[in-house]
């Protein structure tokens, strides 16, 4: 459960990482800026140091990825070079309650509904 979520989590961070295209805009305004005098050097150089700086980020993201799926398939005997998707389960935001919990236990659970069935004898 713990490398499916990890893929999860990096699966979202290669999601957030596609903001590079903003600092690929960036960078061109800030060049042409520079270029006709109205910005400064420093500014095109920043912005072209983070617009690198994020293409490493969505690098290492991808790689990270791609390791978690090789562990998944090692655990579950796959091939490691097999490719697959997961999609993000949101959990619904329903309040259980002890008593509810123990209910709906009582009445799916095959186990219970025959030890109760057998106190009620």
């Amino acid at each position: 459960m713990q490398t499916y979520y990890q893929i999860l989590r990096q699966k979202e961070s290669v999601d957030t990482t596609t903001i590079i295209g903003y600092y690929d805009e960036r960078l061109k305004i800030t060049e042409e800026r520079w270029q006709i005098g109205r910005g400064s050097k420093l500014d095109f150089l920043q912005s072209k140091a983070d617009l690198n700086t994020q293409k490493s980020s969505l690098v290492n993201a991808k790689n990270e990825l791609k390791n978690a799926k090789i562990r998944l398939n090692n655990i579950l005997g796959a091939a490691a070079e097999r490719d697959f998707n997961i999609a993000n389960i949101a959990s619904p935001n329903v309040q259980y309650t002890l008593a509810e919990m123990l209910d709906q236990a009582k009445s799916s659970n095959q186990d219970l509904v025959a030890f109760y069935s057998k106190l009620w004898k």
